[in-house]
């Protein structure tokens, strides 16, 4: 099991609580008000003390590659039988290799949105919105790049079209 055990540091600062529990992943406490600071102090040396450095680098899960040309609206359809999403059951991240911005219609939005229109050889484009990245701009300027996401519809002046719902971009490579 791969993770950082948020039990086992908790039960380091148990001089510190009056009831706690949990497992590996989730847990709980009961502490006084006025031990909060000490806590938080231990609590913070344990976790550096003990946390592998591999876990302190974001990962995304992808649960598959598309091309440009497999994002159809009987694709999507598909994927909206898999709904609700949550927890037990999260929403599928794709990544397309390869992309590049369609004569430079991709831009930032609002100072800190990116608005990508990405094509690939194929010839197809498709839109996508990436919150709070502007700063990947520089990225998808030089192209190639990757680019992973969750679909979703859009729907804008009354028409309803799949988007990507960036979730990062890197350089191709």
């Amino acid at each position: 099991m791969s993770g950082f055990n948020i039990y086992d540091a908790i039960h380091e600062c148990r001089d510190l609580l009056e009831n706690y529990g949990g497992h590996f992943y989730a847990a709980g406490m009961t502490m006084h008000p006025d031990n909060v600071s000490a806590f938080v102090q231990k609590f913070e040396q344990v976790v550096s003390g003990s946390i592998p450095p591999h876990l302190l680098v974001p990962e995304i899960e992808i649960d598959a590659e598309l091309k440009l040309s497999d994002i159809k609206q009987p694709f999507y359809n598909i994927l909206k039988q898999f709904e609700p999403f949550g927890p037990a059951n999260m929403r599928p991240v794709f990544i397309t290799r390869h992309v590049y911005d369609f004569r430079g219609n991709s831009r930032v939005v609002k100072e800190q949105h990116l608005r990508i229109v990405v094509h690939q050889h194929s010839g197809i484009t498709t839109d996508g919105i990436g919150f709070n990245m502007a700063d990947k701009y520089p990225i998808v300027q030089q192209g190639p790049f990757d680019v992973v996401y969750t679909l979703d519809e859009n729907e804008y002046n009354g028409r309803t079209s799949l988007q990507m719902k960036v979730i990062d971009v890197r350089a191709a490579g």
